[in-house]
């Protein structure tokens, strides 16, 4: 009986150090783990051929961080929470199951979350959307880029592409996207969609 109760106690010191190494782990990595191995693992499950460019919008990335910090708070109040009965650990054990693997289903919606243009159009895949949204160049009727003043420089922040529907698609102004603007430009002047600049009011 002894040497079980010694054996279950290390047992539990072991499971215990096992977590605090993780929970140091995911508060360090949760800085620059999701910007090292996102785009590289979405560039080899999605990225097609002959683009003219492919990415993960900013928030992909902070949600991507927000979930191994999330990961590492549970952990942590799984650490400190001691139950008293054996009814509220089964609960807590529950309640800590269940947030993890909702971690990694939100990690997961991460990896389904990117954006790329070709000759065709603009595709889009939306977080809690596991589908492509594809837009022709052709169902652009008007589109505005949109400058903002930062720091007295004023500069390009956003595109507003208006479809034959009437919504909006609006597209942030990356440093991909920068570099593919005379593409953007000459695929829409094909269907006589001029882009119109729209600065701050001074």
């Amino acid at each position: 009986m002894a040497s079980y109760t010694v054996t279950n106690k290390k047992r539990n010191m072991d499971s215990i150090q096992f977590q605090v190494t993780l929970i140091v782990i995911s508060f360090l990595s949760s800085i620059f783990v999701p910007f090292i191995i996102l785009y590289p693992i979405q560039e080899i499950l999605f990225k097609p051929q002959s683009v003219w460019y492919f990415e993960a919008p900013f928030s992909a990335y902070v949600i991507f961080m927000a979930a191994i910090l999330v990961t590492a708070i549970i952990l942590l109040i799984n650490v400190l929470s001691e139950p008293k009965t054996k009814m509220k650990n089964m609960l807590k054990l529950g309640i800590t199951f269940t947030s993890l693997i909702t971690v990694v289903i939100v990690i997961g919606l991460c990896l389904f979350n990117y954006e790329y243009m070709n000759s065709q159009g603009i595709y889009k895949n939306k977080f809690f959307s596991l589908e492509e949204e594809f837009i022709g160049w052709n169902e652009i009727t008007e589109a505005k880029q949109i400058f903002v003043k930062k720091d007295g420089i004023t500069k390009d922040d956003k595109f507003y592409f208006t479809l034959q529907d009437g919504t909006i698609l609006e597209m942030d102004i990356s440093s991909k996207v920068k570099k593919n603007k005379r593409y953007i430009r000459q695929y829409l002047k094909k269907n006589k969609v001029i882009i119109e600049n729209v600065y701050p009011n001074e």
